[in-house]
Parts: C-alpha cells; sequence; structure tokens
C-alpha cells in the first residue's frame, strides 16, 4: 500500500513541476505526501517492535538538499523516527543513533524542533548505557527543555533522570538531586503531559522525603498552582493527609486552590 501511494505521489509531482514557477509550494505538495506517508508506515512498524523495516523504510527517503522551512521539518520528522527506533534498539544500535545526532547540525532546525531531538539525545545516553551520572545526559535534557521550556516529554524524562540520581547519590547531592527531580516532574504536569500525571505519587513521595530532611519545597509550593487542577483531583486523600506531616507548608496552598475549583471532591477527600 505504501508503494502504491508513493508511486501515485509521484505521478502528482510530475504533473505539478509545470507550475513550480507559479505556486513553488504546490509543485512540492506530492512529495510532503510522499514523506507523511512513509513517516507514519516507520511509525507504525516501530510500535510494532519491526525495528530493521522501519530503519529500511526511512532511508528510503531522499536527503534534505534546500534549507526551507519545510524541508527542515520534513528531516526533523525523519530524524526523529530514526531515533526513537534507535532508542528501542540494544546498547550497540542506541550508539547508532548517537552517532547519528551528534553528526546533525542543529542550527537549521526549529528551536522545538531542536528541543525534542536534544530530548531524545539523553534518551538515547540513557540506552548506550551511559554512566548514571553523565554529564553528557543531563546536558541534553537541560538544553532541550531551556529551548522549549513547555516541552512536557522533556521535563518527565529529565526528572525521572533526576529521580534515579537522588537514589544514587549520598547526603547534599541527593538533595539537589531531588530538589531537580520535584522541579522537573511539577513542570512535565504543568505543560499537560499524557504520561506525567502517572508519575503523581512519586512526585509526592519526593516531595515528602524533602521535607522530612528540612529541605526546600519553595519551588513545588511556586510551581503547583500551574498545574491543571483536575489532575490532583485522584490524590486529594493523599494531599489532605499531608497536612499532618513537614511538607504540609508547600501542599496547603494546593488545597485551597482545589477548593476553590472543585469544592465538593476537596470536601469529600
Amino acid at each position: 500500500r505504501v508503494d502504491v501511494r508513493n508511486h501515485m505521489f509521484a505521478h502528482i509531482n510530475s504533473s505539478l513541476q509545470s507550475m513550480a514557477d507559479i505556486t513553488p509550494s504546490l509543485a512540492i505538495a506530492g512529495y510532503e505526501e510522499m514523506i507523511w506517508t512513509v513517516v507514519q508506515f516507520a511509525h507504525v512498524t516501530r510500535q510494532h517492535g519491526m525495528h530493521a523495516v522501519c530503519l529500511g523504510a526511512l532511508s528510503k527517503l531522499p536527503q534534505v538538499n534546500t534549507l526551507g522551512a519545510q524541508q527542515m521539518a520534513d528531516a526533523f520528522l525523519k530524524l526523529r523516527e530514526q531515533l526513537k527506533c534507535y532508542r528501542q534498539m540494544p546498547p550497540a544500535d542506541a550508539q547508532v543513533g548517537l552517532a547519528l545526532i551528534s553528526a546533525t547540525n542543529l542550527d537549521y532546525f526549529a528551536p522545538k524542533h531542536t528541543a525534542e531531538l536534544l530530548r531524545l539525545k539523553g534518551d538515547l545516553y540513557i540506552s548506550a548505557t551511559a554512566p548514571a551520572d553523565s554529564p553528557r545526559t543531563n546536558a541534553a535534557y537541560a538544553a532541550a527543555v531551556s529551548l522549549d521550556y513547555s516541552l512536557a516529554p522533556g521535563w518527565l524524562a529529565w526528572a525521572k533522570y533526576c529521580d534515579r540520581l537522588s537514589g544514587a547519590k549520598p547526603g547534599a547531592e541527593a538533595a539537589a538531586w531531588r530538589e531537580r527531580a520535584i522541579v522537573a516532574y511539577t513542570q512535565a504536569l504543568r505543560g499537560s503531559s499524557a504520561s506525567a500525571p502517572l508519575q503523581i505519587p512519586r512526585l509526592l513521595r519526593l516531595l515528602a522525603t524533602e521535607a522530612e530532611v528540612g529541605g526546600d519545597c519553595d519551588a513545588f509550593a511556586k510551581l503547583a498552582p500551574g498545574v491543571p487542577t483536575w489532575l490532583w483531583l485522584r490524590w486529594l486523600p493523599q494531599l489532605t493527609a499531608a497536612l499532618g506531616r513537614p511538607e504540609a507548608v508547600a501542599v496547603w496552598p494546593l488545597l485551597l486552590l482545589c477548593a476553590r475549583v472543585h469544592p465538593q471532591p476537596t470536601y469529600l477527600a
């Protein structure tokens, strides 16, 4: 089916070439559809674990030879799918993905696309079994969220990385990584990441641990009101119980906000 669609789009391209001088965007309409078809096919095969088929399909797409906005967007779709595929493969293949992203000049991509590629670079460092505290992994995630502050998947990936290090480091160093994890988890919730709500129990546990050791929970208190209030409804009993623990100072403003927006669920909690 993919070959049939590409054959059809190739004929459309050849028919529209005569209009290239009049409407350049129309002249490449079939080409754009061809790229979309191949990338979607690669996406489905990757989800089914058919990594060789995924990479083979993407390799048939032509290399970008111009620096137009649409061409770079197409290059981003191809590169993103390739990196996601390498991320799911064994460490040796993840190293190939790292070599690919390292050899790519990211200066020509839009900032939000560059941020997503840097997030995937951080994921590839982890898939390639880089040391748990690799500065390159941390730098990739930090650069991703600094380029696109609303990149919820980037915040979530960085939160999990910091969370892992908070359990592996001793003393004050663990506290620093724990504080970063709390901030990153909360930012992921603010960005409406589909997977972030599943990490709320872990976030509350980190907050309790931080408060027990006398840590500063101000960052959570400032960021939590920006999280959609409905995300907290399932965890209102836990938030209410936290009022009797050291993290009550950070949780109290959040509960007040939930009470104003959702008075009945908060009362029943």
